[in-house]
């Protein structure tokens, strides 16, 4: 026998979001049904806590989990519960061997300024 649905995570690029970044109405009305029936929704993404806040809805941002940076922290309700960093040196390091490679290479950061200093 199989184990009811308990939770639904969705990813933002190409799932929740539509192509203007926008979740729409009839999406909104489906999590909303899916949470009335008791079921919990979270959100997945490798898009950084700060991206995910600018983009999600009102009644996305309460009571929902976001794992954000593929993994790298979870909050909710605006509050860290978890992160896995790599620190700076080690970033620092990864930039610049990057930087000497003879390839082109986009480098996003987030950075958690209160542990840098």
């Amino acid at each position: 026998m199989h184990e009811p649905i308990a939770l639904i995570a969705l990813d933002l690029d190409g799932t929740l979001l539509r192509s203007d970044t926008t979740v729409s109405d009839r999406t909104l009305g489906a999590i909303d049904a899916c949470r009335t029936q008791g079921l919990h929704i979270a959100i997945a993404t490798a898009r950084p806590f700060a991206s995910v806040k600018r983009l999600l809805p009102a009644s996305l941002q309460r009571d929902v989990p976001w794992i954000c940076g593929s993994g790298g922290s979870v909050y909710e309700n605006a509050v860290c519960l978890y992160q896995d960093w790599i620190d700076v040196a080690t970033a620092q390091a990864v930039v610049e061997v990057l930087y000497r490679a003879e390839e082109d290479f986009l480098v996003a950061l987030e950075i958690n300024w209160l542990r840098v200093l």
